[in-house]
């Protein structure tokens, strides 16, 4: 593991060599940073949270209800250096597993395969011009070449090595390990045969090519034979009458005759028979020059070593396969993977930044002591909410932020909990902040808290008399200092169309003149169009989306969906992250000395307090009926 953390490292050098500057310095993109803040409300300095976006921020003028403050994403770009560095550290180490595996396999597989030797012998074969009528084709070596190379591989030869060597074979399996290759440039043909057996090899190898000089060999003397039949007539007529002529002298000379008209017919007829085989030793000359002659060249050797299988060669090429599928195999999954997991995740493929990753939790109440075995994960939820505070506070200028509307992709994302613990956070700052149950389909911030719904945000903008011991502004006190409630209300029978009302539009307007911050918590943007209604008044809205849950494409509608009604949606924050996400820095840390307790009659919200919505709420008659109305067309 060494080595392989040491390869990383090279890469990381080799993709990213500059060295990364600190989080507290100005990027290249344009963007300032917020003034430093040095106050004990938990606003630490500007270097350790998100910079200024002016692109993101809703102007004055922008500000008014129904205008679009829809802006342009961000132009795609090439992958980035860090990008890429990420993307490798990510994959390295899965490619090279998969590389490893399949030169493994290659491996094992070449030494599981039988071994072939291959014996080569060459064939020389010397081209002469041949005739054919009247005409002269004259014939190059190539073509010569050529033709004996096919004529090397006829089953009728094959044969004969066949029965030569007695193999137990068939001549088309025997044609499947020979082969007969014309040499470029050369007059030699390449004669190779593969066999299990080197020995074997050999032998058939130059069996061939012996069967196939020996039969060319043939085929030019009877050739030779049928064009010279004419002088050889003539030589044997005229050796015949020689012979007639030895036997007549022979007895011309027992009887005592004279002889010497015998013998000088003898001496004609002599003279006669030598001048023919002058002749026809002169034409065989002639007609040998005019055809190809086939020697072998260079005897076939008993190979050492098999020809395959070539285990190395074999090896690299099973892991040169393995890496280019792995590589393409991580690339497929990188293009289609839409999910949303990290910070970096949500920049990329939203264009927004990330105000705040949650890690999943589920506190117990009076389980916050440092001793307690949820201690070390619950800090890590703490700070994880206080970055989101900071990071809103300096996302957006405080002139502009009035009110912030906190809505999720679908239902069961955590926004709730998210708005709640954000509203105890900002608290904690010495800001007096107003919470808002504006989810009037399934409200939960009355049961995070502890109160009856009665007498909320529905009541108000109905102005419908409730028995509920509330106060005349609906708002209710909450156990945190500065921090105020104001509950949903009973559920209406038509969420959407009295949350875009006249009336509740001038309502969320007016309401809480006395309050820094108002945090409003809506249903899911991406499921009803509540959420639209109140997001195009409001200073900023957060989106909340579940970590590996929602796609890329989802969040991507639903902020278009804001966009479009003139919400100025500054980021995204991604909850219910894995711990594996960044977070084990509070676990190591444990915050010592900070502790999470509170002293005896201390109310002030310290953002040290997890609300957390673990109960399922069970859908009322009347919240069945409210969703029923307002999906009918």
């Amino acid at each position: 593991m060494a080595d392989v953390r040491s390869f990383l490292a090279q890469i990381d050098n080799a993709v990213d060599p500059a060295p990364r500057q600190a989080s507290g310095m100005a990027d290249r993109s344009g963007r300032s940073h917020r003034k430093t803040r040095n106050d004990a409300n938990g606003r630490g300095s500007a270097s350790e949270h998100l910079h200024y976006n002016g692109e993101i921020l809703a102007s004055a003028e922008d500000r008014r209800r129904g205008q679009v403050r829809k802006g342009p994403r961000p132009p795609s770009r090439g992958m980035q250096p860090d990008q890429l560095r990420k993307l490798t550290r990510k994959w390295a180490i899965p490619i090279i597993v998969v590389t490893i595996l399949g030169a493994a396999a290659s491996y094992l597989v070449s030494h599981r395969l039988t071994p072939t030797y291959q014996a080569t012998g060459r064939v020389l074969v010397v081209a002469a011009p041949g005739s054919s009528g009247a005409g002269t084709i004259n014939i190059n070596s190539t073509e010569a070449t050529s033709t004996a190379a096919s004529l090397l591989t006829e089953p009728a030869l094959l044969q004969q090595v066949i029965n030569a060597l007695h193999l137990h074979t068939s001549v088309d399996n025997l044609s499947k390990d020979v082969s007969a290759t014309a040499e470029t440039n050369t007059e030699l043909v390449d004669v190779t045969v593969s066999d299990p057996s080197p020995v074997r090899a050999a032998e058939i190898a130059n069996t061939l090519m012996n069967a196939y000089s020996t039969q060319v060999t043939k085929a030019n003397q009877l050739r030779i034979d049928q064009a010279g039949s004419i002088l050889q007539a003539q030589i044997k007529a005229t050796q015949t009458t020689l012979d007639q002529e030895l036997a007549s002298l022979s007895s011309e000379a027992k009887a005592g005759q004279d002889t010497t008209a015998t013998r000088a017919a003898m001496s004609a007829t002599t003279s006669l028979l030598t001048q023919l085989n002058s002749s026809y030793g002169q034409f065989q000359v002639t007609e040998q020059q005019s055809l190809n002659s086939v020697t072998v060249g260079e005897a076939a050797a008993v190979p050492s070593s098999p020809a395959s299988p070539k285990v190395l060669l074999n090896t690299v090429a099973g892991g040169l396969v393995a890496l280019v599928l792995a590589a393409g195999i991580a690339y497929l999954i990188e293009f289609l993977d839409q999910g949303l997991r990290r910070a970096e995740d949500v920049r990329d493929r939203l264009g927004l930044p990330c105000l705040g990753v949650i890690p999943k939790f589920r506190h117990i109440p009076g389980r916050g002591k440092s001793h307690e075995p949820n201690h070390r994960h619950d800090e890590a939820v703490r700070e994880a909410y206080r970055r989101l505070r900071v990071n809103l506070l300096f996302a957006t200028p405080d002139e502009n932020l009035r009110s912030v509307v906190i809505t999720s992709v679908r239902a069961g994302e955590g926004k709730t909990c998210t708005a709640a613990n954000l509203a105890v956070a900002l608290a904690s700052s010495e800001r007096r902040v107003l919470l808002i149950d504006a989810d009037l389909r399934k409200p939960d911030q009355h049961r995070l808290f502890g109160t009856t719904v009665e007498g909320g945000l529905s009541e108000l903008i109905l102005k419908r008399p409730t028995a509920a011991r509330v106060q005349v502004n609906g708002f209710r006190q909450t156990e945190f200092a500065n921090l105020s409630l104001l509950t949903s209300g009973v559920v209406p029978a038509n969420p959407a169309e009295l949350l875009a009302s006249k009336r509740a539009i001038a309502l969320l307007d007016s309401i809480g003149p006395g309050e820094d911050l108002i945090v409003i918590d809506t249903a899911p943007a991406g499921l009803v169009t509540d959420a639209l209604s109140i997001a195009t008044g409001a200073s900023a809205t957060i989106l909340v989306v579940e970590a590996g849950k929602t796609t890329a494409s989802q969040a991507a509608g639903t902020i278009d969906a804001l966009r479009e009604v003139g919400a100025n949606v500054i980021g995204v924050v991604l909850n219910k992250s894995s711990r594996r996400a960044g977070f084990g820095y509070y676990g190591r840390y444990g915050y010592p000395g900070y502790g999470p307790g509170k002293r005896a009659g201390d109310k002030s919200a310290t953002a040290s307090d997890l609300i957390a919505g673990d109960a399922e709420v069970v859908p009322t008659a009347e919240h069945r009926e409210a969703v029923a109305s307002d999906t009918r067309p």
